[in-house]
């Protein structure tokens, strides 16, 4: 069977997992959704990549800025004990009360430019975001 990676824009998948949520984000098993969406297009799943960012942590970090980073601690701890499920985290900046994540599409577009090395087994990628900032590295991959 052929292979593919997943990479998962956790930014991306929050946004709309808090709009089918009304308000309140749903629970995924991002290992499972990874794994059943290759099946579905006739892939074996190699790798799972998922990248997100910390929650923003002042100096010092509030009691809701440490209550947040202690929640996200445990979710990113159980996703890093699954096989081949690799988590990679950019980091959280806030500017004028607005928070945007920095570093994270750059970490995507690595791992997605590592699959033209032609030593690399797996050739196919399965992008999960909105962003189109991706459609140039895509259209370079292909």
């Amino acid at each position: 069977m052929r292979k593919a990676n997943v990479y998962i824009d956790g930014g991306y998948i929050d946004k709309i997992s808090k709009h089918f949520g009304s308000g309140k984000y749903l629970k995924i098993d991002y290992f499972r959704l990874a794994n059943n969406m290759t099946r579905d297009l006739g892939y074996w799943c190699f790798e799972r990549y998922y990248y997100t960012a910390p929650p923003f942590q002042s100096n010092p970090p509030t009691m809701d800025e440490s209550r947040r980073k202690s929640g996200y601690d445990r979710v990113i701890s159980k996703m890093k004990r699954y096989p081949n499920f690799i988590v990679k985290e950019g980091r959280l900046q806030k500017v004028n009360n607005e928070f945007h994540q920095k570093g994270v599409d750059t970490l995507i577009t690595m791992d997605l430019m590592r699959l033209l090395d032609k030593q690399n087994k797996v050739k196919t990628a399965i992008l999960l975001t909105c962003d189109t900032d991706f459609v140039p590295v895509l259209q370079t991959l292909r």
